[in-house]
């Protein structure tokens, strides 16, 4: 985890996020299939909200097995917000 001036970045070496459900994963109630744990996929779709609302964008890069990095961009940005993509 790392907090910049103008970002939340958080990044993992877990399984990563199948390509396919990437553009899915800001919808409530939506987990992947390779979620462990508990939960009920209201997490990013909590983001999501705040994004639209303030005017921030969340940027996501994965790799499936590899990892994944999420940003909270803070500074004002497009109202859609959103940036979904692999490197």
């Amino acid at each position: 985890v790392q907090v910049l001036a103008d970002r939340l970045r958080v990044c993992d070496d877990g399984v990563g996020i199948a390509p396919d459900e990437l553009p899915t994963i800001h919808q409530r109630g939506v987990r992947g299939r390779n979620c462990g744990g508990d939960g009920s996929g209201l997490g990013l779709a909590l983001v999501q909200h705040l994004c639209n609302r303030f005017g921030w964008r969340l940027e996501v890069d994965s790799v499936l097995d590899g990892g994944t990095r999420m940003e909270w961009i803070f500074h004002p940005g497009p109202a859609s917000g959103r940036r979904v993509g692999v490197p």
